[in-house]
């Protein structure tokens, strides 16, 4: 459940381990273990302990962003991106809609305790995947060439101009933001 995973992941920022990364292996996989040791998803925790980065701060500095999507989930597991419920398979459609829509985006992931980690992950996953499709897209119409392809430049244009934006919302989090 999300709520322990949110509760190691809160110990972690005290002792300062901020880089983590999430890896997933298939439960009937097609091949050993060894095979998916580089399918993984690196996060980095933010330090709200730090004097620089506190959480009422970041969350204004969050209100600044133009487009603003919201996503939650019930405690069934069902998705809502701003107030309207999804299907896990229509996620990253509308994601991707939502961010070409405005790049000047930012996800607001509201994370409910009581959901498995396999439907966090699916959100985060499906985001990335909807950012690194329109990178591609953008560097096929601006560069004719696949994101994969482009030079440092290229590549670096790509991914400013869309960026991969998460911001987490727990459940300790949002009280205290309410307080």
């Amino acid at each position: 459940k999300m709520g322990f995973v949110n509760e190691l992941k809160n110990k972690m920022e005290n002792i300062n381990a901020l880089k983590i990364a999430y890896a997933i292996v298939p439960t009937n996989a097609q091949y050993d273990k060894r095979y998916y040791k580089d399918y993984f998803f690196p996060v980095q925790l933010p330090d709200y302990n730090s004097e620089n980065n506190s959480l009422i701060d970041t969350y204004k500095k969050i209100t600044e962003f133009d487009n603003i999507i919201e996503i939650g989930n019930t405690d069934f597991g069902e998705f809502k991106i701003n107030g309207k419920q999804y299907l896990v398979e229509n996620l990253k459609q509308e994601i991707k809609k939502n961010i070409k829509s405005n790049p000047n985006y930012v996800v607001k992931l509201y994370i409910n305790d009581n959901v498995d980690f396999s439907v966090y992950f699916s959100v985060i996953s499906k985001t990335k995947e909807a950012v690194n499709e329109l990178r591609n897209e953008y560097s096929l119409f601006t560069y004719s060439k696949n994101f994969d392809d482009l030079n440092y430049e290229e590549m670096y244009d790509a991914v400013e101009k869309y960026r991969f934006r998460i911001f987490e919302i727990t459940t300790q989090m949002k009280t205290q933001l309410e307080n």
